[in-house]
């Protein structure tokens, strides 16, 4: 229903997922406040009535009591998380549900309050649906603050008048919490696009558009994790430009700073999608190849070679490289280690090469 859940139905599933997190645990804290304070409600209206009508009081602060009491159970077993997130909804909806039943038989003991009851369901609509985060538990809220209310009207055979006013105003609540619960999906929705581009900005190097150093490890880390855990092979590569400081010197830091953005752009070009590529610093890259055993990896990466070798510069451009099989028992930095030292192996050899990790 994109006209309750705007742009959020639009988000990758796993996007949808971290944000649809992010609400309810917003949503929790304010139901935690909203539950522990309505007993100070509760609790101001019975000392009224004890001060102005004691016999009207002795009637309804026991209810007052028994609800300021659940109230607060039910606050504090949210608060705690001991409860899985459906428990936790289904909490919340029967604490709504308590607090729209308690204002029903507050008007039957005393009925001339019947005209208040359409205003503070109203209002109760106003502070909750905005809060609800599954499509359902929208419906599930507004029911239980409209139900009760046809239930007291229905015993009381209110005239015609009195049920359009009540329901007109409870149900003009309950659409203005749907369109406050969209434009709050909205904001979050702007917040979480802005928290991830400036994620993005943080880990991407702004030279060359590769990943940098702190970017490359959170995702490689997070792909080794999940690449493992399929039991699917992967190699790691480290590549490093061959004289690049003669680069630097001879024709100018501009002049390497475009031969690093020609080699990034090398790299994204004859890497699969699936690749994670970097820039540690400097001239140095690295490769993550998830799925792939030690000869097609090794394919890949003298594809990026030749690719580089073809480059057109005042100069010619070559790198060495280290390539490691990731084997079973290591972590991440491991494999990465040993491509570092087939990487200064291929250095001392000659460069211009690659070298296979022992």
């Amino acid at each position: 229903m994109r006209w309750l859940n705007g742009r959020v139905d639009d988000l990758a599933p796993e996007q949808r997922q971290e944000l649809i997190a992010q609400q309810r645990e917003q949503s929790r804290r304010y139901v935690v406040v909203l539950f522990l304070s309505m007993p100070m409600l509760f609790l101001i209206g019975g000392l009224r009535e004890l001060v102005q009508e004691l016999p009207l009081a002795s009637k309804s602060l026991p209810l007052r009591l028994a609800l300021s009491a659940l109230m607060v159970a039910l606050g504090l077993a949210i608060q705690r998380r001991l409860l899985g997130e459906n428990v936790a909804t289904l909490l919340a909806i029967l604490g709504i549900a308590a607090i729209s039943v308690g204002t029903v038989f507050t008007v039957q003991i005393e009925p001339a309050r019947m005209s208040l009851v359409h205003v503070v369901l109203m209002l109760v609509a106003l502070q909750v649906l905005p809060l609800t985060i599954r499509i359902r538990d929208t419906f599930l809220m507004a029911a239980v603050l409209i139900v009760p209310l046809v239930g007291l009207m229905a015993w009381h055979q209110v005239p015609m008048g009195i049920w359009g006013t009540s329901l007109g105003a409870v149900t003009l609540g309950v659409i203005a919490g749907l369109f406050m619960r969209r434009q709050r999906l909205e904001i979050a929705l702007e917040l979480f696009e802005l928290r991830h581009q400036l994620e993005m900005r943080a880990d991407v190097d702004m030279l060359t558009g590769l990943l940098n150093r702190e970017g490359w490890f959170r995702n490689a880390r997070e792909l080794f994790t999940l690449t493992r855990d399929t039991r699917k092979p992967m190699a790691v590569a480290y590549l490093d430009l061959d004289y690049f400081k003669r680069i630097n010197d001879e024709l100018g830091h501009a002049a390497g700073d475009r031969a690093l953005s020609l080699v990034a752009d090398v790299m994204r070009r004859h890497t699969r999608r699936q690749d994670i590529v970097g820039r540690l610093g400097g001239e140095e890259f690295v490769l993550l190849m998830p799925g792939l055993l030690e000869q097609p990896a090794l394919r890949i990466v003298q594809d990026l070679c030749d690719a580089v070798r073809a480059i057109s510069f005042q100069r010619p451009i070559t790198f060495s490289a280290g390539l490691s099989q990731v084997r079973t028992t290591e972590h991440l930095e491991d494999a990465m280690r040993r491509a570092d030292q087939a990487l200064l192996q291929a250095k001392r050899d000659g460069r211009d090469r690659i070298l296979r990790a022992s």
